[in-house]
Formats: C-alpha cells, sequence, structure tokens
C-alpha cells in the first residue's frame, strides 16, 4: 500500500506540474485599443480596468508622466492667466505583489504634505507595432489646477512586477509647463517610510486605513523623505528599473481648453471613437 501511495503520489506531483506548464504556455492575445481615461482615487485597484489574464505582456511600455520645476528666477509658473502652477514630482515603482496597479498623489499646501483630496487620471492604449504587445500611459496628460493652495505635488506610479519581469522597455516622455527637472535612480531601501507606504497599500493592510485617506497629514518621516525628493524634482524610478528605462526628452505642454477633466490625451485619441472616461476602478 505504501508503494502504491508513493506512486499516486507520484503522479499527481507530476500532473501539477504539467498542468502549470500546460498554463503558463497558453497563448496571450495581442490587445489593440482605442484610448481610455479613468479618474481614480488613490488606493483603489485599476489593475482589471487594464490589464487581463489573456493579454500579451508589453515589449514596451510609453508612459508620460508630468515633471515641473520653478523657474530658476523664482518667478511663479502659471497655467493661464494668473493662476499659480505647483511644482511638480513623479516616482515610478514596482509593485512588491502581483495583480497590483497603483496611482497615487501626495500634495503640499502650506507646507504641510499630506494625502490628496482629488483623483488622478490615467489614460492608457494598447497597441501592436512590429508584431509586437505595446502599452501607452499617459498620467494627468490633461491636468490643470487652478488652486492656489497647492505648492507642490507628487505623483507616484507602481507599475505591476510581473510586467517587469518581462524585461520590457520603459520609454518614459516627461512633460512639462516650464522646466523639465532630471532623472533620478534609486534604491527603495533609501526611502524606508515611503517602501513601506507603497507595501501596506498593496497588501490592504487593514491597520494602514489612515494611509491615503483625503487629506491626511503624512507622517513627519515620510515628510522628510518626500522633502528630499521635491528638493531635486524630476522623474524619480527605481534602481531595479535603469535596464528597462529608456529617458525621452521633455515635452512642452499646455492643457487644451477643450479638454474636459479625465478626457484622453490627444496622442492617445483614435479619431474613429469618442473619448472614453469612466471613474469605476476595480470591486
Amino acid at each position: 500500500m505504501k508503494t502504491i501511495s508513493k506512486i499516486l503520489a507520484i503522479i499527481a506531483f507530476f500532473s501539477v506540474i504539467f498542468l502549470g506548464v500546460k498554463l503558463r504556455s497558453h497563448p496571450c492575445k495581442f490587445q489593440v485599443t482605442s484610448g481610455e481615461a479613468i479618474s481614480v482615487q488613490s488606493k483603489k485597484r485599476i489593475y482589471n480596468k487594464i490589464f487581463n489574464d489573456q493579454t500579451c505582456p508589453p515589449k514596451k511600455i510609453f508612459l508620460s508622466v508630468p515633471d515641473n520645476l520653478k523657474t530658476e528666477t523664482g518667478k511663479p509658473i502659471t497655467f493661464k492667466g494668473n493662476q499659480s502652477a505647483p511644482k511638480i514630482t513623479t516616482i515610478i515603482s514596482v509593485s512588491n505583489k502581483s495583480n497590483r496597479f497603483f496611482v497615487g498623489r501626495i500634495d503640499q499646501i502650506r507646507g504641510q504634505w499630506v494625502y490628496t483630496k482629488y483623483d488622478t487620471c490615467l489614460a492608457w492604449k494598447w497597441s501592436v507595432e512590429k508584431e509586437e504587445q505595446v502599452l501607452h500611459l499617459s498620467l494627468e496628460k490633461n491636468l490643470d489646477i487652478y488652486s492656489e493652495e497647492l505648492e507642490k505635488i507628487i505623483f507616484i506610479v507602481s507599475i505591476p512586477f510581473e510586467l517587469i519581469e518581462k524585461n520590457p522597455e520603459i520609454w518614459v516622455k516627461p512633460y512639462t509647463w516650464n522646466r523639465v527637472g532630471g532623472f533620478y535612480k534609486q534604491a527603495l531601501r533609501g526611502n524606508p517610510e515611503l517602501t513601506e507606504v507603497l507595501r501596506s497599500v498593496e497588501e490592504d493592510n487593514p491597520e494602514s486605513s489612515d494611509i491615503f485617506y483625503p487629506g491626511k497629514e503624512v507622517s513627519p518621516s515620510l515628510a522628510s523623505e518626500l522633502n528630499d525628493i521635491d528638493k531635486m524634482g524630476g522623474v524619480h524610478y527605481n534602481r531595479e528599473l535603469e535596464q528597462n528605462m529608456v529617458q525621452l526628452d521633455a515635452q512642452g505642454y499646455q492643457a487644451s481648453p477643450q479638454s474636459g477633466y479625465c478626457a484622453v490625451p490627444q496622442d492617445l485619441v483614435d479619431p474613429t471613437e469618442p473619448n472614453k472616461c469612466n471613474t469605476n476602478s476595480d470591486k
């Protein structure tokens, strides 16, 4: 009986391995879509809005992000009229858990860093180029801020790690209203508080209910890390992304008067399709 049990156990073991290999080898499907956009609050899940089990992993990711510095003369930057524009910095990270795609925002108001009370707009489009899957992502391309209370903004984009495992090229395209900053690579261990915040969001830790609660001040230790990042400005990314990064020149930008909030930006619009925008994140 022991011999039969061992044989059955071995058969079951190899059956599981065979099934796993078969599932992994299941052919993916190329995706070609028109541009879509979603208005989302920090901590809300949006992974299933963009990805599905049959989507081929992208060989290229084009990521447009805002990057806006104060002028060297110290004069305020303006969007339109005399409205002051905030300094904007973007952090590109990698998720620590599968099926997680996070977009967050932290604002500085009257010298204090707070989790934003505003939604963030993310647009995307799938395309195929030279028989390779390509994903276009655009963060807040229609950003048009008129609030005088906003002094600075830090955006955070955390890319699903399973995408990075496939070693795609990540073409980062900063856009700016005035002057762009540099590209800075950094190890996560250099920002332990920020790392802990991102991990808490990914893990859905009930003890982290205050994290990204709209209008709540960040902890003093996190504020210190954000101040260091803000001093440099520009685009910051995890050191582990260095081999994937392709840095493109910054493009000047002005929001179109016709652009509604969270409209698909013009470079992702399909002329045969109307703008698609929704506010529903993953349930």
